[in-house]
């Protein structure tokens, strides 16, 4: 209903170091629900913390952070924000503990109001992995709308998010230039 649904997708450990998340978010206002809203996130907020991908409702600029221990927290913060409600596709990527964490919105990298180096590998929990939502199950849901998510086990080029941007338009990712380093896809569609 773009207020508080969610969808669990398993315990899994699927992230375990460098990494890439895709997917299209569509905001169903500028206003509403929690401050902090998930897009993809295996979080408890207590000490299971892997990682969280998630957009910041007042000033709708995007967020990650990744855990290596449960815990402390490797954070960035992009200060380009989505104002409005239309579709955007949202990249997240954290390329290990050598290089700074990177952002793309539709097919351009962010600017950052704060940028730290990833992780070199993700925490492992028995905490689910939630699409458009958190381990707290009546906290933290996307108020919007989410499809194509994809998850890559490598840092996909800029060359390779435009690819999957596509123009404005979801692509098959079946197709795509690193398909072979796709690890997970839930099309949603």
């Amino acid at each position: 209903d773009g207020t508080d649904d969610y969808i669990n997708v398993g315990t899994g450990n699927i992230l375990t170091g460098v990494y890439s998340i895709s997917m299209w978010i569509k905001r169903t206002a500028t206003s509403g629900g929690d401050s902090d809203q998930a897009l993809f996130s295996k979080d408890n907020t207590f000490t299971h913390r892997s990682f969280n991908n998630y957009l910041d409702q007042s000033s709708g600029t995007l967020k990650m952070w990744q855990s290596a221990n449960g815990s402390s927290l490797s954070v960035t913060q992009s200060s380009t924000a989505i104002t409005d409600t239309n579709w955007h596709h949202v990249v997240y990527i954290n390329p290990g503990s050598s290089a700074n964490c990177q952002m793309y919105l539709d097919g351009t990298e962010v600017s950052y109001s704060s940028q730290n180096a990833g992780v070199s590998s993700i925490h492992t929990s028995a905490i689910d992995n939630m699409i458009g939502g958190h381990y707290i199950a009546t906290s933290y849901q996307f108020y919007g709308s989410i499809s194509n998510v994809s998850v890559w086990n490598t840092n996909l080029t800029s060359v390779q998010i435009t690819e999957i941007y596509n123009n404005g338009s979801p692509s098959n990712l079946s197709s795509h230039s690193a398909t072979s380093s796709l690890i997970s896809w839930w099309k949603l569609n």
